[in-house]
């Protein structure tokens, strides 16, 4: 849980062959998808460490990603169980404070 993240959760990059053998190619969709969130969070985190972006922008882009998780919730439940996920490992804290 680095960053208040919840990292990966139900699945990892182990199994994606043993699921794409199984044809679970859906699945495997889904944990992509959430890798990529993670990815894109510890990315922001990252630009702002470095300068490249100020506290305001990092907060904007955490803002714009649960907008975008929460408008697609409904359609796609495993964004809405990284929402989750996410908020029990930053105990709902997603941006950063001053």
């Amino acid at each position: 849980m680095v960053f208040g993240l919840s990292g990966k959760f139900g699945v990892d990059g182990s199994k994606v062959s043993q699921m794409i053998d199984q044809g679970k190619i859906q699945e495997v969709r889904d944990y992509c998808e959430t890798d990529v969130l993670n990815t894109y969070l510890v990315y922001l985190r990252f630009m702002m460490h470095q300068g490249r972006i100020d506290l305001d922008g990092y907060n904007r882009g955490i803002t714009n990603i649960i907008a975008m998780i929460e408008a697609g919730r409904n359609d796609r439940p495993h964004l809405g169980a990284f929402l989750d996920a996410w908020g029990v490992s930053s105990n709902n804290q997603f941006t950063m404070k001053a």
